[in-house]
Formats: structure tokens, C-alpha cells, sequence
């Protein structure tokens, strides 16, 4: 009895840190409800709330194994300028980290069928860093997902599967509509049977 103790113990413990790494490996799925967005964190982001006269801005960051992921979106106070927006922003992201940007895609982003916003996707890179980022535009809202590695780390696939895995929730449908159909509704209760109103 005592020897499968001991053969269980080791196969126990082998089991706990198979676990523990599974764990470790796993993505912090991240949902922001004020945001509207998911996306998988490779661990729980820091959340910082900054808010002025113009705009209020929300980022979650993670600096994790010799890189870095981040999403903030911003309320403005005032109308945008599509292509000012996407180009503004990507434009002071580079200079920020001092990274040229690389390569430069407009896209759209599916909220929903038939639900898509406007989008630019880039690559950044400098002599220290190596990344890719991804703006949209909804409205007063601009979201900026962001992603890089540390030179000489290759975290590309880290890099990738983040920025892929922002989600943007589906807005919710127009109340307008349905107000609507219960007034034609109404309007038909009123007919004589068999009849149209």
C-alpha cells in the first residue's frame, strides 16, 4: 500500500504543475462593458482613466515577458474627422515610441452582420521594438490595440494573437424600429377583422 503512496505522489505532483504551466499559458480574456470590446491579455492588464476638457481616455496595458499590449479608447467631446482620426493617431503612436511605421492597411471591423466600422492597421519598428497596432472609429470613439516586442525578443506570435483576438460587441439594435411596429400594430387593432387598416 505504502509503494502506490509513493508512485502517486510524484504522478500528483506532476499533475499540479502541468496545470499550474496550462494556467500560466492560458490568455486573461479581458471584457471592457463601458468599452464595448473584448481581447485576450496574456495576463490582467493595469487600467488607467485619464479625463480632460476635450476627451475622456481608458487604457488597459500589460507589460508581460518582454513585451507590451494595450487597448485604450477614447470619448472625445467633440466631432471627428474620419481620416484625421486614423491618420492623427497612428502618426503620434510612432512618434511617441519613436517606431516609423512600417506598413499601413485601411479595414473594416465587424461589430456585428452587416455592423462595420472603420479601421487602419499598421506595423511599427525601431532599433528597440518591433510591433503592430490597429485603430477604429466609431462615432466620438476612437479605439487604439497595440502590441510589441523588445528587440532582440521575438514575440510575434504573442503580437498576432492579440491583436486578433479584439472584439468589438455588437451594438445594440435601434429602439426606434420596434416603437414603430407597435404603433402600425396598434393602428391594425383598430380595423375590422379581415381588413386592412
Amino acid at each position: 500500500m505504502q509503494d502506490k503512496r509513493c508512485l502517486l505522489s510524484p504522478i500528483a505532483a506532476l499533475l499540479v504543475l502541468i496545470a499550474a504551466l496550462a494556467a500560466a499559458a492560458a490568455p486573461y480574456k479581458f471584457a471592457s462593458g463601458e468599452g464595448g470590446y473584448s481581447v485576450s491579455f496574456p495576463a490582467a492588464p493595469q487600467e488607467q482613466v485619464n479625463e480632460d476638457n476635450n476627451a475622456r481616455t481608458v487604457l488597459n496595458a500589460l507589460n508581460y515577458d518582454n513585451g507590451y499590449y494595450a487597448v485604450v479608447h477614447v470619448d472625445n467631446k467633440f466631432d471627428l474627422k474620419l481620416n484625421d482620426e486614423l491618420e492623427g493617431n497612428i502618426n503620434k503612436f510612432s512618434e511617441q515610441f519613436n517606431a516609423p511605421t512600417q506598413l499601413r492597411r485601411k479595414k473594416k471591423i465587424a461589430r456585428g452582420p452587416g455592423d462595420e466600422l472603420p479601421a487602419e492597421e499598421f506595423t511599427f519598428e525601431s532599433e528597440e521594438l518591433l510591433g503592430k497596432g490597429i485603430v477604429v472609429v466609431e462615432g466620438r470613439r476612437t479605439y487604439m490595440v497595440t502590441a510589441f516586442a523588445i528587440k532582440p525578443n521575438d514575440r510575434k506570435a504573442a503580437v498576432d494573437r492579440f491583436i486578433n483576438s479584439f472584439k468589438l460587441k455588437a451594438s445594440a439594435p435601434s429602439k426606434a424600429k420596434p416603437e414603430k411596429l407597435a404603433k402600425d400594430r396598434s393602428k391594425s387593432d383598430d380595423a375590422p377583422k379581415g381588413q386592412k387598416p
